[in-house]
């Protein structure tokens, strides 16, 4: 028979308990500036020319940050909000016929090169992606920085 006593079980409780919450207020530290530093790339690297043209900058000024924290979780997320047309060029789709039109032409870039075409309602929009397409091009740089941040926290 084995008999084993555990001296400073407490402590070691307590110790795990203030890691976790060490974790978490270092990973909520790194999320907040990786939100808005991934708010940044898309305005300023994918929606100034890299994949869209700024044009008017309405897309540019949808784009926003937020952060939720429940405790148990912490949610990142970088979106468009106000600007009707984002989901269209970020996934691209089919114009509906329902769709009003003030202009006779689309203009846009594919590849680099300025398209301009006679606007036809049902015409098949490419994809263009600037939010999915900017967290693939950080996704290793985030989770390298998840990592250092739980290791640091660890370490403390």
């Amino acid at each position: 028979m084995l008999t084993v006593d555990i001296v400073g079980d407490k402590e070691v409780i307590a110790r795990f308990g203030s890691m976790t919450d060490r974790i978490h207020q270092r990973l909520l530290q790194f999320i907040t500036g990786q939100a808005a530093k991934l708010q940044s790339y898309v305005v300023t690297e994918k929606l100034s020319g890299q994949v869209l043209k700024h044009i008017s900058g309405n897309l540019q000024a949808s784009i926003h940050n937020e952060v939720e924290d429940s405790g148990s979780s912490i949610i990142g997320r970088v979106y468009s909000a106000g600007c009707n047309y984002a989901a269209i060029h970020e996934y691209g789709g089919q114009i509906p016929d329902r769709v009003p039109v003030n202009g006779q032409f689309l203009h846009f870039f594919i590849d680099g090169k300025e398209i301009f075409t006679k606007f036809a309602r049902g015409f098949t929009m490419p994809e263009r992606s600037f939010l999915r397409s900017s967290l693939a091009d950080n996704r290793d740089e985030i989770i390298a920085g998840m990592k250092e941040a739980v290791t640091e926290a660890c370490k403390e």
